[in-house]
């Protein structure tokens, strides 16, 4: 898997030959990501990965924040024996992730996590708009991977939120998720000062 760093500048030629395919193939595909959100052409500059300013970031998290106590709310009393094992079953593969530390899987397993409990709030449109979502979650959590400092606190800030869903507790729950999501943001931000 090629891995682009946020920010970087893409040469439909490089890019042509490192995929081995044609440099109309390669201008399709960018057309694709930058109408997704992942890459931004600016003119007479070129093709660049997108780096998301901290509005954007904010914004994001708003958009979550929106999004995630809503299905959570709705999905809370839904959740049965078949949603708590899928996500104890994320939690352990996102536990067996720590010491190799591999970013990308963890990530994949956050996601997995998230769109788990907003499946099973039943309101298709709040999954509809969660799911066109991940293009831009996906990049968000790029970012995180440069505010964690260790997988295992990935793990624990969604064991947590585990914990709180198997109480059924309303008040907690959504306390939970908003504080899960607040957490990625105060790390997020704080990373940004910091470059």
């Amino acid at each position: 898997m090629q891995e682009y760093k946020l920010g970087e500048r893409l040469l439909e030629k490089d890019q042509a030959e490192k995929f081995y395919v044609s440099r109309s193939t390669i201008r399709e595909a960018f057309t694709i990501l930058e109408n997704q959100g992942l890459i931004v052409n600016k003119a007479r500059k070129g093709t660049y990965v997108v780096h998301f300013t901290e509005q954007d970031l904010k914004e994001l998290i708003e958009l979550r924040i929106l999004i995630e106590k809503n299905a959570v709310v709705k999905a809370l009393p839904l959740l049965t024996e078949t949603e708590f094992t899928a996500l104890s079953n994320i939690l352990d593969a996102m536990k067996n992730q720590i010491e190799s530390a591999d970013w990308y899987e963890l990530f994949n397993l956050d996601l997995e996590f998230h769109n788990t409990i907003v499946r099973a709030c039943g309101n298709t449109r709040i999954i509809k708009i969660f799911e066109l979502n991940q293009i831009e979650m996906r990049t968000y959590l790029g970012y995180l991977k440069e505010s964690y400092s260790n997988p295992i606190d990935l793990y624990r800030e969604h064991l947590n939120l585990f914990r709180a869903l198997q109480t059924k507790n309303l008040a907690k729950v959504t306390q939970a998720i908003e504080d899960h999501i607040m957490y990625a943001e105060e790390k997020l931000l704080d990373n940004l000062t910091e470059n």
